[in-house]
């Protein structure tokens, strides 16, 4: 049974991406070409403009690390507001 119903959500995954090629190939081709131009930008920075982008990408990943923070922390509270509902009096 398990197999079976693997199979279906494997062919209808299938049968997706089959229908909607064209939009997959554009993304892919989008991607890829974002890629290439983040790449030659780099490449062509100059020095400052090199730690300006290396002192925003270190923000960036600190704040990512913060929000997996709260998130693990409001995953440790959710129950207990969902499980005491409180009603304010007006």
């Amino acid at each position: 049974m398990k197999r079976n119903k693997r199979l279906k959500i494997w062919d209808t995954i299938v049968n997706h991406v089959i229908n909607n090629k064209k939009e997959y190939i554009l993304v892919t081709l989008l991607f890829l070409v974002g890629i290439f131009l983040g790449v030659m930008f780099i490449n062509n920075s100059k020095e400052t403009q090199l730690t300006e982008i290396t002192n925003y990408m270190q923000q960036f990943i600190e704040k990512l690390k913060n929000t997996q923070n709260f998130v693990k922390n409001f995953c440790k509270i959710k129950p207990k507001v969902v499980d005491e509902p409180r009603v304010h009096d007006i």
